[in-house]
């Protein structure tokens, strides 16, 4: 079981992870798991919507999680961290804020003990359950050491840099810490090594763009190249945030004043926190911005200054130098002082890896299955393929699509999202073609019932940008909901399922086959030796198709006519008399009788000379090497009227030599193996197998 736990002092909102609970509640409840909170985040939401609090109500939409009912609160196991327990602390240093910086930067004996107690009610209570790991939105010395005694995993959680509005919500998982003390500068170098050896797609800013942006935003993705209008842009971050006052005590003031320190005032531009009440003590700046989204105001930007915000990941994804005078997961790739005012845009791969690896889908923050395959500690590279391949599926963008070249790839992209190359919508065509495809990934979520929000939400964004979209959606909602109800069971890598599952078909087809494609396959036999069996008319009508399917496996175009006269003046040639090419045929029905055989010998029969064929259907297209094969085939076929009599005494003494070794059933496989290759270089088996072309063709 995962264990959520939220815990506050901060003094300016005593209920700051209100949200954070309510998300944590509707992954608890579905299994009756325990949280461990203060007393006030168990009461009524009925009486914090009455009050007025955004987490009741529009919170729920933006950070995706359900508006919970005091019923809901009933289905989880409730364990109380008592508020008198820091009566000591606060009395001790004197205020709030400083208790609550110091139980973010140290231990604390009395805490660590209630969770230690609670620890243990909590696995009696749930028959020896295994606690897989606590969740927690804070980062605690006290809860890491209790974590650390009994070898449970803290798995740490924030809102990743991308965002809503502009964005699709990401998250961080991070199992060290988080702001000043991830582990993403660690693993990033591990990352490193890791592609030394093992190759992986590295994306293109823009491409990284169109999986990220929202349908609304994604005409802004060529704003990557415009030029900015202001050299520095300078993000304050929130006054209250102790998460950063823990690491130091740099304000936002002091961003500002050092950055008026290197810059005129016409070279900056001010963007102010979205959270942040005290905005009129920072209006020191000439030019305030007023973007909707902190995207825009990094367009406009050369440069971007932050204390520790997310703002700057998100400067290093639109190309842009970021600068960090405190500590934030990404200060190892920024610049920290700002009187370096040299242009420093950090390594692509860097960008892919934060997006692809570091973070994660925000939806998968609770999802079990996926928590649980993390902590089987997977390398870096399998987890950036896993995001990967679940960023490209839920924007139904073909993974094949990675293969191409990058210049195309961006275009792919777009346009399998119904955009073309400036991100705009496409006609209603391209739009319906985008829609359709998202339907059918919804009616696929019974496989991923946590795609089916996400799914909804683009449906609709997708209808907000073409107002003319018109498409039969009727009953997707109710298949949705029906989806969502549902318990499923996924396969413990979810990231290999499909591979797993394409690769398990195509062996089976190939060796078992299932009945319909065995029955496909012995009518087509039917059919081929019905075809042996035809006339005299009809021999020379497959024998000219034949020579035409031949001629799209020979090479280039200029030696295609050569090679079809040079085939056509030796098949004249072994035509011969009537008499000899009846016993031909002869022999080769009655050869064909016998591979028929019993009923247990036929599937394997006919699936080996099915993948024969397939070997040589698919050469041109797969492998160089069967190309090669078939021109030497080909060229085989153009020897001397003199070597004619002794090919044809040699498939004769083979068919003979097969006619004996069928009947030991050991070898049979062998036997067959060697009369196919050698019968490549007989006359007589050309025209067999020129004959199976015929048959492939019909």
């Amino acid at each position: 079981m995962f264990i959520p736990f939220i815990f506050t002092l901060t003094p300016e909102d005593d209920l700051r992870y209100l949200w954070i609970f309510y998300k944590y509640l509707g992954f608890a409840k579905k299994f009756n798991w325990p949280m461990i909170s203060q007393a006030k985040y168990y009461e009524d939401p009925d009486k914090y919507e009455n009050m007025g609090r955004s987490e009741v109500s529009k919170f729920t939409d933006i950070l995706e999680y359900e508006r919970p009912t005091e019923h809901d609160i009933s289905l989880i196991q409730k364990y109380v961290i008592p508020d008198c327990l820091f009566d000591e602390l606060l009395n001790k240093l004197g205020s709030q804020s400083d208790s609550w910086i110091f139980i973010l930067k140290n231990r604390y004996e009395p805490l660590e003990k209630c969770l230690r107690d609670i620890f243990n009610e909590i696995v009696s209570k749930n028959q020896n359950e295994k606690i897989e790991g606590i969740l927690t939105f804070a980062s605690f010395p006290s809860l890491l050491q209790v974590c650390n005694e009994q070898n449970i995993p803290v798995i740490h959680n924030e809102i990743g840099p991308l965002r809503n509005p502009s964005y699709r919500l990401t998250a961080y998982l991070d199992f060290k810490g988080l702001f000043g003390n991830s582990e993403l500068e660690d693993r990033y170098n591990k990352f490193c090594s890791e592609i030394q050896t093992s190759k992986c797609p590295i994306l293109s800013r823009k491409e990284i763009l169109s999986l990220f942006l929202n349908y609304e935003n994604m005409d802004m993705i060529n704003s990557i190249d415009s030029e900015p209008e202001f050299e520095m842009g300078i993000a304050t971050q929130y006054a209250m945030d102790f998460s950063v006052l823990n690491y130091s005590l740099n304000s936002n003031l002091e961003l500002i004043l050092m950055a008026k320190r290197y810059y005129n005032e016409n070279e900056l531009i001010l963007r102010m926190h979205p959270g942040d009440t005290s905005f009129s003590n920072y209006k020191t700046v000439k030019n305030i911005d007023t973007s909707k989204s902190s995207m825009e105001f990094i367009i406009k930007s050369k440069r971007v200054a932050v204390i520790s915000s997310n703002v700057a990941f998100e400067a290093m994804l639109w190309g842009r130098t970021a600068y960090t005078t405190g500590k934030c997961a990404y200060s190892f790739k920024a610049i920290k002082n700002l009187s370096d005012k040299q242009e420093n845009v950090v390594d692509i791969d860097f960008v892919n890896f934060v997006v692809f690896a570091y973070l994660i889908p925000y939806e998968l923050v609770t999802d079990e299955k996926y928590l649980r395959w993390r902590l089987t500690r997977p390398s870096e590279i399998e987890i950036y393929y896993y995001h990967l391949n679940y960023y490209l599926s839920c924007r139904g963008i073909d993974k094949d699509q990675l293969a191409l070249p990058s210049d195309q790839r961006l275009y792919a992209f777009l346009e399998s999202q119904g955009f073309d190359a400036s991100g705009e919508i496409l006609q209603n065509e391209g739009a319906n073609k985008r829609l359709i495809l998202i339907l059918k990934e919804a009616e696929k979520i019974t496989e991923q019932n946590f795609k089916a929000k996400y799914l909804i939400t683009k449906i609709h964004q997708l209808m907000r940008v073409n107002q003319n979209l018109k498409v039969d959606i009727s009953n997707l909602y109710e298949r949705i909901d029906m989806a969502l109800d549902k318990e499923l069971e996924l396969e413990n890598t979810v990231k290999q399922r499909d591979e797993h599952i394409n690769a398990m078909l195509a062996y089976v087809s190939e060796l078992e086959g299932t009945v319909k494609q065995r029955d496909e396959r012995i009518n087509e036999t039917l059919a081929y030796v019905s075809e042996l069996e035809g006339t005299v008319k009809q021999r020379n009508e497959r024998i000219n198709e034949t020579l035409a399917y031949a001629s799209e496996l020979e090479g280039t175009v200029k030696q295609r006519d050569e090679r079809i006269n040079e085939t056509l003046a030796y098949v004249s040639e072994l035509e011969g008399t009537v008499k000899q090419r009846d016993e031909r045929i002869n022999e080769t029905l009655a050869y064909v009788s016998e591979l028929e055989g019993t009923v247990k010998q036929r599937d394997e029969r006919i699936n080996e000379t099915l993948a024969y064929v397939s070997e040589l259907e698919g050469a041109v297209k797969q492998r160089d090497e069967r190309i090669n094969e078939t021109l030497a085939y080909v060229s085989e076929l153009e020897g001397t009227v003199k070597q004619r009599d002794e090919r044809t005494n040699e498939i004769l003494a083979y068919v003979s030599e097969l006619e004996s070794k069928i009947k030991q059933r050991d070898e049979r496989i062998g036997a067959l193996d060697k009369f196919l290759n050698e019968i490549q270089k007989t006359i007589a088996y050309k025209v067999f197998l020129k004959l199976k072309f015929t048959n492939k063709d019909h």
